[in-house]
């Protein structure tokens, strides 16, 4: 059951954005929209119906027609909800908004994330409090940083090798966005840095694979998706670059996430194989505990 302030918070979200044709849900037709009219997108991930700064962004910010008129010439808005109940949204939205909420790793609501017309996240932000003024006038830094960041993207054109692919590499920073949502959505660069640096001087190839990796455990973890861990453990365990330490940590892993399913067995079996990995490592130290918690569980 609701608590009485957050069911009033949801009723006034809900009047306020009734009937509003400011905002889209259709994203493809977004993002048609932006590039006929020459605009931006600013895509809202909110849960409309339970996440309270989602709800406070909506009725002290997006609700307001100063906003609405103030970005109507900037920005396509596109609200992406991800409510408890659903039951009033079509399967194509909710199947949409699932895909979209993957493809652009949001871990947290509200994320909004400022796009171009062809669905290219370059600026990440949320809720900000002092009402739509203060966050018009937030939104016009953003626009103004992607105009820099932009500016470092052109700097790599003519450059070749390692000096290239450090300039790409410091335009993807100049965007403050996270390794996995700029490895979902800058393939081109990408592609362009680990031409110019096959051997991955910069590091950047192998803290991609490792935060991916981190990333997409971290929300299988979440989905409690036993069988799709141990998959991505094991690939990760057979790419190339992984070294020793990492592979121990990674069999750890695998033990522990055996115990908690109940497989004892496998568990010990498992955590014996990460230890003589390397059998005087701080890592395999640290396992003696976890060993012995699991020592006679599942023993007959």
């Amino acid at each position: 059951m609701l608590s009485v302030s957050c069911a009033a918070m949801v009723a006034l979200h809900s009047s306020a954005f009734a009937g509003d044709d400011s905002w889209t849900t259709d994203f493809a037709a977004a993002k048609k929209q932006a590039a006929a009219e020459n605009k931006d997108l600013l895509v809202d991930f909110t849960g409309s119906d339970w996440c309270g700064y989602c709800i406070r962004l909506r009725k002290e910010v997006f609700a307001h027609d100063s906003f609405k008129q103030a970005v109507k010439d900037k920005f396509v808005l596109v609200e992406l909800d991800y409510p408890r109940d659903t039951s009033a949204m079509s399967e194509e939205t909710v199947a949409q908004n699932a895909e979209l909420k993957t493809h652009y790793a949001i871990g947290s609501y509200p994320t909004v994330l400022l796009m171009d017309s062809a669905g290219k996240p370059y600026r990440r932000t949320g809720y900000k409090k002092g009402g739509p003024e203060n966050y018009l006038k937030h939104l016009d830094e953003l626009l103004a940083e992607k105009q820099k960041s932009a500016a470092e993207f052109a700097k790599a054109d003519g450059m070749e090798g390692l000096a290239k692919a450090n300039q790409i590499l410091a335009a993807m920073k100049s965007t403050g966005l996270r390794t996995v949502l700029i490895a979902s959505c800058y393939g081109d660069e990408i592609d362009q840095l680990k031409a110019a640096d096959p051997e991955d001087q910069t590091g950047y190839a192998a803290r991609e694979k490792k935060e991916v990796f981190e990333w997409t455990l971290s929300r299988l973890s979440l989905k409690k998706d036993t069988g799709g861990m141990l998959r991505l453990i094991d690939s990760r365990l057979v790419a190339d670059g992984v070294k020793t330490g990492e592979k121990q940590k990674l069999m750890g892993m695998k033990a522990r996430i055996f115990a908690q399913s109940g497989n004892y067995d496998l568990a010990r079996k498992t955590l014996a194989e990460a230890k003589a990995i390397d059998p005087a490592s701080k890592e395999a130290e640290s396992f003696e505990r976890f060993e012995k918690s699991i020592a006679n569980k599942g023993v007959n």
